[in-house]
This record gives C-alpha cells, structure tokens and sequence, in this order.
C-alpha cells in the first residue's frame, strides 16, 4: 500500500513541474518571436529552428545514461539562461546560441520528463494519460500570453525575468523532490527495438515542423506583442473540452484507430488548407482548425507509441531522436522552398502530405492489425489437448506464454471480424515458430492469400 501511494505522489509531482515548466516557458518566451523579427528574417528565424532540432540528435545518439532528475534541473537552469536573448543587441550568432540552448531542452528535460511520466500510464488509460499531457499547453495558452505581453509593453523584460526567475527556483525544489530515476542505454540497442514505430514518428517530425510556421507566418498579419498574444490566446482555447471528451471514450472503447483515422485524415486536409489562407481572416479560421484537430489527435499520437512499446525508456527516447530527425527534415523544406523564391505558407502542401504518408504507414505495418477495433486484445491464441492456453500474440508483438509448448496445439487467430481454428500444420512449423517470437505479418500475409 506505501508503494502505491509513493507512486501516486510521484506522479502528481512529476505533473506539477509539467504544468509549471510549460507555464515558465509560455511566459518567459511565448513573445520571443515578435521580438526576434525586428531584428531578423523570417528565413533567419527558421535557420535558428534547424538548429535547434539538430542539437538533441547527437546526445541522444551518443549519451549513454540519463540521469533523469539532474537532467531535469540543469534543463531549468537553461532555460532561465536562455533569456539573455532579450537583454543583449541581438545578431545572428546570439540567435543561433538561443536556439542552440532550446535544443539541449529537448535532450534535458522533455526526454527524461517524458520517460517518468508515462510510467504511469497504463494501457487502459494511454489515450487519457497523453491527452493531460497534451492539454496543459493549450490551457496554459489560453491566458499566459496575454500575461506575457502585457509584462513586456507595460513593465519591461526586467519584470518577465523575475517572475521567471520565481518559477525557476519553484521547479529546482520540486525535481530535488522527485525520487532517483537513471536509465542506461545503447541508442543502436533500442533503436532496433522500437522497430515499427520509427517511420511513424519521422513522419509525424516532418509535420510538427509546420506548427512552427504557423507562428512565423503569423508574423506576416501580426507584428505587436499584445495582438501576438491575443493570437496565442485564441488558439489555446480551441479544443480543450474535445480533447478531454475524445480520449476518454478512447479509452473506455479501446478503439484507436475508430478516432485515429478520422482525425488523421481531417488534421491532413486542414494543414493542406493553410496554402490557401492568403487573408488575415482565411488565416485566422483555418490555423484554429489546425489547432483544434492537433490538439485532439496528439494523444493517439501518443497512444501509438504507449501502445506499440512497452518499455517507456525505448520508446521515449526513440521518440525524441525521430521525431527531431523528421523535424529538422520539415525545417529543411520550408528553407529549400525559400530558396526556390516559393511563398511561405507553400510548404504546407509538404506538411499535410507527410500525414497522408503516416496514416498509410499506420496501416502497412499492422499497429492496429487485431483492431475490429480492439488493440488491446491478442490476434493468437495456442492451447493443448486440454483447451488450456499455452501462450497469446498481440498485434504488436508482445508474447505472453503461460504453459510449455506441446507438440500438438490448436492456434485461434483472430482476422479482425472472428477467431479462425487453424492447424500448426496448415500454418506451417516455420511461421509457428516466429508466432511465438512475437512475429505475426507472415502469418496474416498468408491468411490474405487467396
């Protein structure tokens, strides 16, 4: 009983510095771009995004260890560093330093963040665990940025410092707080491992590059904080209660993909639509959209991950790597159609076809293969003479044997409408053998075969 309440305390610790990490940084930086454009271009300000998803890359690839709570402190000390961009004459070098520092916040904070928090998850409430995680940001969005410019047009940036300042030491208390968590890898080892979700996150990188252009070319409509922040405001409030409400049926159904689909497809569309938002108003109406549809759809996003990987520390940090590589991808675009002399909302045809290409993904390597919609259910099931069950197979690979194998089973597979009874005969010793390593798509290739 100790235990389970140390756990439950952990995690509402670790969701505290969550929301008060999220909340320092919407306040410290959400007007950080309406001041970076007097000074550069809106090609400079993407220059400044490529490197910074280039820089948790080579951490990721060659850190060996993450010693999670230390990480975390001395990602807050960045950060807090990081506002010396507001203080300093601004060139393109400080600049680059200032996006250099938001990058090592990748590998230092939102890794290891990641890797405590969904601990807790589990795999009845995935979708409901990613969507409170997801939905701090709009919340905190939907009245901080206002505070923010306000700060800045009426006190100065000395005032926004120290009340970032007073959050900062609030979030060194709370991680000296949490209990010892290191996790020792070999990026080769769980690279390989988080096989069948790595195409899915490159692709899913590629598209998040263009909520970074969103902001950026607002700056075309929109030049001063307090009208910024209006702008951020008016975002963070759409599709908070729809976020809440669709993952928590998620979850009581346990139908991903009955959500996922639609959503994914509507998401597409919608990020396709913005090469058309030629007018303030066209823009407006249409980057709400995107808003209310990511906003929505980032917790399967999630939940395909949660799903496919058990084990939190492979897929967080295979997560991280792949989602940054696809970004900086997506950061690359928008600056090869720049030099092309294209119109920059015109990489948001690349966007919005790189989730085409996720959701053809999804389906060609089977996450949801045992779904009618039911991913939490094995796709095999072996039992002996006795109608005992030997071992099940989920459609993500997981194996769980409860009995040696016999010489002779009876195998149930389950095609997505019903439970066929097949023979290791008929399905062959070769494919019955990789059934119980977990392998499953040469058995369901076989099964198409007329």
């Amino acid at each position: 009983m100790v235990e389970i309440k140390d756990l439950i305390l952990e995690s509402q610790s670790i969701f505290t510095i969550q929301k008060l990490f999220i909340a320092f940084d919407i306040l410290a930086f959400s007007m950080i771009l309406p001041y970076l454009i007097r000074h550069f271009s809106h090609i400079e300000l993407a220059s400044g995004y490529l490197i910074c998803f280039l820089t948790p890359l080579p951490l990721l690839f060659f850190a060996k260890k993450l010693i999670t709570r230390k990480f975390m402190f001395v990602a807050f000390i960045i950060n807090f560093i990081s506002l010396f961009i507001f203080f300093v004459k601004p060139d393109i070098i400080l600049m680059y330093i200032y996006f250099f520092l938001k990058g090592l916040i990748i590998f230092f904070f939102w890794t290891p963040y990641n890797i405590r928090y969904f601990t807790f998850s589990h795999s009845m409430n995935r979708a409901t665990s990613a969507g409170h995680f997801i939905i701090v940001g709009p919340i905190l969005n939907s009245f901080i940025p206002l505070t923010s410019a306000f700060i800045i047009t009426k006190l100065g940036y000395s005032v926004l410092a120290s009340l970032s300042f007073i959050l900062v030491v609030i979030l060194l208390y709370k991680t000296l707080k949490l209990p010892k968590l290191d996790i020792n890898y070999y990026f080769s080892g769980i690279f390989h491992k988080a096989k069948g979700m790595r195409t899915l996150k490159f692709l899913q990188g590629i598209w998040e590059a263009g909520l970074i252009l969103i902001p950026l070319y607002t700056l075309f409509f929109i030049k001063d904080e307090l009208s910024f922040g209006s702008y951020l405001v008016y975002l963070g409030l759409v599709g908070v209660i729809a976020t809440l409400i669709v993952t928590r049926f998620s979850d009581r159904q346990h139908k991903r993909l009955k959500f996922f689909f639609p959503l994914l497809l509507l998401l597409s569309l919608a990020t396709l639509s913005l090469v058309y938002a030629d007018s303030l108003i066209k823009w407006f109406i249409i980057t709400a959209s995107v808003s209310l549809i990511s906003t929505i759809t980032y917790p399967f996003f999630f939940a395909v991950v949660l799903d496919k990987i058990e084990d939190k520390s492979i897929s967080m940090i295979t997560r991280e790597y792949m989602l940054n590589f696809g970004r900086t991808v997506g950061v690359a675009g928008i600056l090869l159609f720049s030099y092309f002399k294209l119109p920059l909302r015109y990489p948001f045809l690349f966007f919005g076809l790189s989730l085409i290409a996720y959701l053809l993904f999804l389906f060609r390597k089977k996450t949801y293969v045992d779904e009618a919609y039911h991913p939490l259910s094995p796709v095999v099931k072996v039992y002996d003479k006795s109608r005992n069950l030997v071992f099940k197979v989920y459609g993500w690979g997981k194996v769980v044997q409860l009995r040696n194998i016999p010489p002779k089973a009876t195998t149930k597979i389950f095609d997505g409408a019903r439970w066929i009874t097949v023979s290791i005969k008929h399905i062959g010793e070769i494919t019955f053998n990789k059934l119980t390593k977990g392998n499953i798509a040469t058995l369901f290739r076989r099964m198409k075969k007329p």
